[in-house]
């Protein structure tokens, strides 16, 4: 634990007001930002942000489209087909919720596709590479899917995933930490009771330790069909529905829903955006404050937070845009009325500041207007500590950047919690923040809003003018309790289960790709440790890991080190171009590099067509991954001529592991069984030999769990 006075646990008094800021928040258009526009008519009905690659800057999802930040102010890189290694299959694709289920740092992905393809798990390499692996995961779902969060739902630890169907079919599935799922045994009974699920929010609205989950119902001809529902925990990841008993079974034609402690009594509210229906249902949002009684009441007309009834609202997204400690609410809207920001006044109303907050766009010489969009985003791009917005719009002007460059906004404190596997991200955590008399809640989310997500894996929270946090209280989903005082404000904090407070280290970036006699060596720049600069005490030094990237795009990764270089055989690599990065930790977070260079090891092999690099080309390896003690390895060879090979196996230093020759392989594509022998976990690359030529080909990477 570090006994900084910076962020550290000294007990001061605190004697500040929390008070809003003297003007209303001020964005800026940044959309220049993104190097890639959307088109006319494509899909942007939800948008989220996720920091994918783990490099502390958050970086913003919307169906075909990953913009990859560049870091604070230099902008964002469109990525999806190269992060897939092959051309994105849109679909009717409606978003996507991430959270990092197999505890490696990086987020994986389900992307719900309501019709034309399945919905899609996506595997996170080191975030350079995203490997659909929805069979594999054991997620069989085959519905329509919408609304999807990620949580520990039955309190073994590992996160689970609930699934929200369109046509009556919503599931759960139970993680075992290492991205393998099963079935819930109470799916049945869910697709009877769950008629239709589009948006859908975990949190842990009755404060009994585990996630319960409220569904947004949309059914625009039917009102029987579209009741939302609350489902209550029961503590093993099944679920009793109480909507109508807590008075919350709205019956509009809903899609976004967020859970906020909008009044700061310590209880989550939750809130609900609708869009009219054939059948007369009004447009109207619903907000509901918690009682604390397991029932709720409706405030929304004393509130102010309706919105048009005529317009159709689809996103949604709960943060404290000025930082003045109260939670304020954004809905975007396509039609019907304009999109609404809505200024928490503190006093249990609220604002709508959209045109003075600086949102409004002029098109065509016209009026500024509020802009048309579906889909809306929040979390802090340029870590200032100030909530930017991400609009999405398959209309003109399209998707926007908004930044937050308000100069009143108050002060202000991020929190990323981590805590050993299972579950380090602590998805599912509640935290108590206590500022000058004031209580603010934030629960660790993964999952809000209609398939978004905001602020990413941590919290956010504004603190007005209080320049340091009383208490910080935080509940881990385990349900065990730390507590911290006399926090500063105005700054990025990361906690370490049963370690503290912590800085996260700042990452050491790729050097140099040298090629020394018949090796490449690696070399990066020292990482930094602020928490050993701030309290100037002796630490734990850091570890270095890196990621290679194959030409093939498979991913690979070393062991971790406190070395700053990194040697490789060039004799067990493929041919071709290699992306590499690194990553850095300390005792509580990673952080990856910034940028992925290049380096080449000569010319790009080719695995097809009619000009085989020496004659032959592994086809593949399976399976892979590699599971169980004693399984031998398949794999296909494709062959111009009869010749004699040789199948190597090499670890991520370049040692061969095991050699098999074998011989005669005729032409064409033929298929071979070679026993690996005793092997250990990892990662290992597979690749092919002309016994008499020396011929090489492109490799496979295998991993055995």
């Amino acid at each position: 634990m570090c006994s900084s006075t910076r962020h550290g646990v000294v007990s001061l008094a605190i004697t500040i007001l929390l008070a809003a800021p003297a003007s209303a928040q001020q964005f800026t258009e940044a959309s220049h930002l993104l190097d890639v526009q959307t088109r006319q008519g494509a899909s942007t009905w939800a948008a989220g942000v996720v920091d994918l690659n783990a490099d502390g800057y958050l970086d913003i999802y919307q169906p075909g489209r990953m913009y990859l930040s560049r870091g604070a102010d230099t902008g964002f890189t469109a990525s999806f087909d190269s992060l897939l290694g092959r051309t994105y299959q849109p679909g009717f694709v409606f978003g996507a919720t991430w959270a990092d289920v197999d505890d490696d740092g990086f987020p994986e992905g389900y992307e719900s596709v309501l019709l034309g393809a399945a919905s899609r798990f996506y595997r996170n390499d080191a975030g350079m590479r995203l490997v659909e692996d929805t069979e594999a995961s054991g997620i069989d779902f085959d519905g329509l899917a919408q609304g999807v969060v990620f949580a520990d739902l039955n309190g073994d630890g590992p996160l689970d995933i609930f699934i929200g169907d369109d046509r009556g079919g919503s599931q759960v599935y139970f993680g075992d930490g290492s991205g393998q799922f099963v079935a819930s045994p109470q799916n049945t009974e869910l697709g009877a009771f769950i008629e239709k699920a589009y948006g859908v929010a975990a949190a842990d609205y009755d404060g009994d330790g585990d996630l319960d989950i409220y569904i947004g119902a949309c059914d625009a001809l039917t009102r029987e069909k579209s009741v939302n529902l609350l489902l209550r925990n029961r503590g093993d990841g099944t679920f009793d529905e109480v909507g109508v008993a807590a008075g919350v079974a709205h019956d509009g034609a809903a899609w976004g829903v967020e859970w906020l402690d909008y009044d700061g009594d310590g209880l989550l509210d939750v809130y609900v955006a609708n869009m009219p229906a054939s059948d007369g249902r009004d447009g109207a949002n619903v907000l509901y404050r918690n009682n604390g009684d397991g029932t709720f009441t409706d405030v929304t007309v004393d509130a102010g937070v309706s919105g048009p009834p005529t317009a159709q609202t689809f996103g949604t997204a709960a943060a404290d845009f000025n930082n003045d400690g109260y939670m304020d609410l954004y809905a975007a809207t396509q039609l019907g009325g304009a999109a609404s920001l809505f200024r928490n006044n503190g006093d249990g109303t609220f604002t709508d500041v959209y045109a003075e907050a600086g949102l409004l766009v002029s098109l065509g010489g016209n009026p500024p207007s509020a802009h048309s969009h579906l889909s809306v985003a929040a979390g802090d791009f340029d870590r200032d500590g100030r909530i930017d917005l991400f609009q999405g719009s398959n209309t003109d002007p399209f998707n926007r950047v908004m930044l937050n460059e308000d100069p009143a906004a108050g002060h202000w404190v991020t929190v990323r919690l981590n805590q050993p596997a299972p579950n380090r991200d602590a998805v599912g955590a509640r935290l108590d923040i206590h500022a000058a008399g004031r209580h603010m809640v934030r629960e660790v989310l993964a999952g809000q809003g209609f398939i978004s997500q905001h602020t990413g894996a941590g919290v956010h929270a504004g603190l007005g003018n209080a320049a340091r946090i009383d208490s910080l209280i935080v509940r881990w989903p385990d349900g065990q309790v730390e507590r911290y005082v006399g926090l500063d404000a105005d700054q990025h904090l990361v906690i370490g289960k049963g370690r503290g407070v912590d800085a996260p280290p700042l990452a050491a970036q790729p050097a140099d790709a040298l090629v020394v006699d018949n090796r490449i060596v690696l070399t990066w720049t020292v990482g930094v440790d602020p928490d050993a600069v701030i309290v100037d005490a002796p630490a734990a030094p850091l570890e270095y890991q890196v990621a290679l990237q194959s030409p093939i795009g498979e991913v690979m990764l070393s062991g971790w080190t406190e070395n700053t270089s990194y040697e490789l055989l060039l004799d067990a690599l493929p041919e071709g171009r290699w992306r590499w990065s690194v990553m850095t930790r300390d005792a509580s977070t990673m952080v990856r590099s910034t940028v992925a260079p290049v380096f080449e090891t000569g010319a790009v092999s080719r695995v097809e067509g009619d000009e085989l690099p020496g004659g032959f080309a592994l086809a593949g390896v399976y399976p892979n991954p590699l599971r169980g003690a004693g399984q031998r390895l398949s794999i296909d060879i494709v062959n111009r001529a009869f010749q004699d090979v040789r199948v190597d196996v090499f670890d991520v230093l370049g040692r061969r592991t095991s050699a098999t020759h074998i011989v005669g392989v005729p032409p064409g594509k033929s298929r071979h069984r070679i026993d690996l022998g005793t092997v250990s976990a990892g990662q290992y690359l597979v690749r092919i030999t002309g016994v008499d030529t020396g011929d090489r080909s492109s490799g496979f990477v295998l991993r055995i769990p």
